[in-house]
């Protein structure tokens, strides 16, 4: 009689160039899930701004009186920066209003409406459009023979991406500092108390070479995780390396492979980690000149108090962002290392019982 050897299906084969990666889709799906209960909160922190950052005309002119004090005496605008306030328009309200014309071409409404509304805030438009051409990099790609060939003219297109971007604001969902135009922009409703925190990020991009490193560290975080996640993604051996013959192999790329993606969840909160620091350097260095112009009369304690829970609703959206990202990796990492296994495991014992038979004949 014929013995059967041991079959271990359990063991992940690593070496075979023929190997499918599986689970890729499935783990990218499910970390997406993973982290909705955590973009749920960053949304909520920043509704829970608005609400706090809403306020009277009367303070809206003395806020505004505060931050040219601000900007006076913080030297930010010897540095040639200010700030442009722009009209908020009421989306919500455009869209009912012009759906009530049964004539209306509703794809022509949307882009009216998403395009068209901006045209009146010229200088916030200008200092959006002097950030984009100030990307070097960007700049590069638009004025490619490739990129003027397949998507049109240049100047066309960074106007149409600074008119989205300023959407942001003319809707009262977002306020900025552009530190390449050196400007402020802020919405004319929602948010104007988030205006010393952004001349905080002006402090920051125009000081010491630490706040400036800060400052330009910051596209770090959006593509450092994105590329973290699709290197484990894309890397078949599983992230619990006690699962492996060899946790090591003589490949130096596939060495630093693995290394990320073992330390996957650490590596995307890291890379993020110089986007909070700099968020929150802001914040308190805004507090700061905001709270000098308190002691000098100039801005109430009213107004002192609202900037302090715009800011600390701001940084608390961060922090979700982060810990949403980092719950992502490490939900998408397990699923595919588990679909992974599972058909590794499955081929692994069809060739041992072929080759059982092969044996036999």
């Amino acid at each position: 009689m014929t013995k059967i050897s041991n079959v271990q299906p359990k063991q992940t084969p690593t070496t075979s160039k023929n190997n499918k990666n599986k689970g890729v889709v499935s783990g990218y799906v499910a970390g997406s899930f993973a982290k909705t209960p955590f973009v749920l909160g960053s949304t909520a922190a920043l509704f829970g701004m608005r609400n706090i950052s809403k306020i009277s005309k009367q303070d809206s002119i003395d806020l505004s009186i505060a931050t040219q004090e601000a900007l006076k005496q913080s030297g930010l605008a010897e540095k040639g920066v200010k700030v442009f306030k722009v009209k908020e328009t009421d989306i919500f309200a455009q869209i009912k209003g012009a759906f009530k014309n049964p004539d209306a071409d509703p794809m022509e409404i949307l882009q009216n409406l998403s395009m068209g509304y901006v045209k009146k805030d010229k200088k916030a438009m200008q200092a959006m459009v002097d950030e984009l051409k100030g990307n070097k990099l960007l700049n590069k790609i638009v004025n490619s023979k490739v990129f003027k060939n397949n998507v049109g003219d240049s100047d066309d297109f960074l106007l149409t991406q600074a008119q989205k971007q300023l959407n942001q604001m003319k809707m009262g969902m977002n306020a900025c500092f552009l530190p390449k135009a050196n400007k402020v922009i802020i919405p004319s409703k929602h948010l104007q108390t988030s205006v010393f925190h952004e001349l905080g990020h002006a402090l920051n991009a125009n000081g010491n070479i630490l706040t400036k490193g800060l400052q330009k560290c910051r596209p770090l975080a959006k593509f450092a995780p994105i590329v973290i996640l699709l290197v484990s993604l894309l890397n078949k051996r599983p992230k619990n390396s006690e699962k492996l013959e060899n946790t090591t192999t003589e490949n130096k790329i596939q060495n630093v492979k693995d290394g990320i993606k073992k330390h996957a969840g650490l590596l995307t909160g890291l890379s993020m980690a110089p986007m909070l620091l700099e968020e929150g350097l802001a914040s308190l260095r805004g507090q700061k000149l905001a709270k000098s112009l308190v002691e000098q009369g100039t801005l109430s304690k009213d107004l002192f108090k609202k900037i302090k829970l715009t800011n600390l609703g701001g940084f608390a959206s961060y922090a979700a962002a982060i810990v949403a990202a980092v719950a992502a990796c490490e939900v998408a990492i397990k699923v595919k290392d588990k679909i992974q296994e599972k058909f590794d495991a499955e081929k692994l014992a069809k060739e041992s019982v072929q080759n059982y038979h092969q044996g036999r004949a």
